[in-house]
C-alpha cells in the first residue's frame, strides 16, 4: 500500500510539474503578446499638421513644440517626430520618455533677437532640454541641429 500511494505522490509532483511549467510558458506568451501590442501602438508626428511651415524661412516654434505636446501626450506609447525638412525654432524642452527625433531635415535655432522671446529675456537657455528623469530619448537621423541661432539676413536666405 505504502508503495503505490509513494508512486501516486511521484505522479502528482510530476503533473504539478508540468502544470507550473505550463503556466510559465503561458505568461511568457502572453508578454510577447503584451510586448507586440506595445509596438502596435506607436505613434509618429510631425510639426506640419500643428502649424509648422518647415520651409527654413517661417518661425515654426509653436508647430515644433505642439508635436512635441502631441507625442507626451501618447505616452507611455512609443513617438517619433519627425523633422524631414528646414525648421526655424525657439527653446524647446522634451516631456516625455520613449521619444525619438528623426532628424532627416534641419532643426536649427532661431537668430538670437528672435529666440529670446521665447526664452524670457537675455538670458536665453539652451536649445533643447528634457524634463528630466526620462528614459529612451532617441536622436537619429542624416540631419542637423544647429543650437547657434545665426543671425537672419540676405546671405542666409532665413526668416
Amino acid at each position: 500500500m505504502a508503495r503505490a500511494f509513494g508512486v501516486g505522490l511521484a505522479a502528482t509532483a510530476v503533473t504539478a510539474c508540468l502544470l507550473a511549467t505550463a503556466v510559465a510558458a503561458i505568461a511568457v506568451a502572453a508578454t510577447a503578446v503584451a510586448a507586440t501590442a506595445v509596438a502596435a501602438t506607436a505613434v509618429a508626428a510631425t510639426p506640419e499638421p500643428h502649424g509648422a511651415k518647415g520651409d527654413g524661412f517661417a518661425d515654426d516654434t509653436a508647430g515644433v513644440r505642439a508635436a512635441l505636446a502631441f507625442c507626451a501626450a501618447a505616452a507611455p506609447a512609443p513617438c517619433t517626430v519627425a523633422f524631414a525638412r528646414a525648421y526655424l525654432s525657439g527653446p524647446l524642452r522634451v516631456n516625455s520618455s520613449t521619444l525619438t527625433l528623426q532628424i532627416d531635415g534641419t532643426l536649427r535655432m532661431l537668430p538670437r533677437a528672435k529666440y529670446l522671446k521665447y526664452a524670457g529675456g537675455a538670458t536665453a537657455g539652451p536649445f533643447l532640454t528634457n524634463a528630466g528623469k526620462l528614459a529612451d530619448i532617441r536622436v537619429h537621423g542624416a540631419g542637423v541641429v544647429d543650437g547657434k541661432g545665426t543671425p537672419c539676413g540676405r546671405a542666409s536666405r532665413r526668416c
